[in-house]
């Protein structure tokens, strides 16, 4: 079974967070990372404790201007 759309992109966060929470535990940096969502509806996946990390994932083939 093929997985897509929303669902798939649910998944890859997942899988980046576990990664993210692996590096963390093998670097020993207890850095902790949240999710951001604008009133406007603009987002990012992962934002670092200290602000100093801001990751935004996405499975699409193409990356337009408005998904960053």
């Amino acid at each position: 079974n093929t997985v897509t759309g929303s669902e798939a992109g649910r998944l890859f966060e997942g899988f980046i967070l576990h990664e993210l929470k692996g590096y963390l535990s093998y670097t020993e940096n207890r850095n902790q990372f949240f999710y951001l969502k604008s009133y406007s509806g603009q987002e990012v996946d992962f934002v670092s404790e200290n602000g100093g990390l801001l990751i935004e994932t996405s499975i699409a083939e193409r990356i337009r201007a408005r998904d960053i």
